[in-house]
């Protein structure tokens, strides 16, 4: 299989979509145990019988912005997107026509009640309700905003160390162009 540079930035620029959507809000804990759960589809219907905890993790995700956030790590993506020659054009643009911010803000919240208590859940309404958490929200969209610049950059040069080394040692065995894709690779 060819490797070429753009595909290593893709891949790059994927993952610093992964790592963004995690930075969304600080609410998107991981859980210690490191268990990995199930998100049911957006289509799905709510779990029977309806959680008592569901209006607190709706008055959380409404007053922290979460699925506000995620549109606005979903659009960035979408931007990105365009400069990807795999995706067939317009792909961006009826991508975000067809996204619903509802449908993030009923993963995420089945996710809260998954994982959190109706103690941790009073806890985190009361913070985010006090001086300090209205704060942290007021500035978590710039927080995002500059941690995926810094998360993408930090992708881009890593990939590209990455891929130099990778030419080096491809370099003493095969000759090294066609692993980035280069010119000389075509002429070959």
């Amino acid at each position: 299989m060819r490797t070429t540079w753009k595909t290593g930035l893709a891949a790059t620029a994927l993952g610093t979509a992964v790592l963004a959507v995690g930075l969304l809000a600080p609410a998107f804990a991981q859980d210690p145990s490191g268990a990995k759960g199930e998100v049911a589809p957006a289509a799905a219907a709510p779990a029977a019988p309806a959680d008592d905890r569901e209006p607190l993790v709706r008055k959380i995700l409404d007053i922290t912005g979460a699925s506000k956030m995620g549109m606005q790590v979903m659009n960035a993506m979408m931007e990105r997107s365009k400069q990807d020659p795999n995706l067939p054009p317009g792909f961006g643009e009826k991508f975000v026509a067809m996204a619903k911010p509802e449908d993030m803000t009923n993963l995420i919240g089945q996710i809260y009640l998954k994982h959190l208590d109706r103690e941790t859940l009073e806890a985190m309404l009361k913070f985010y309700e006090s001086p300090a958490g209205r704060k942290m929200i007021e500035k978590q969209p710039v927080i995002m905003q500059e941690s995926m610049a810094a998360g993408q950059r930090w992708g881009q040069e890593l990939a590209m160390k990455v891929l130099s080394e990778l030419k080096a040692e491809h370099d003493k065995t095969d000759g090294g162009e066609e692993l980035l894709g280069g010119d000389d690779a075509a002429k070959k």
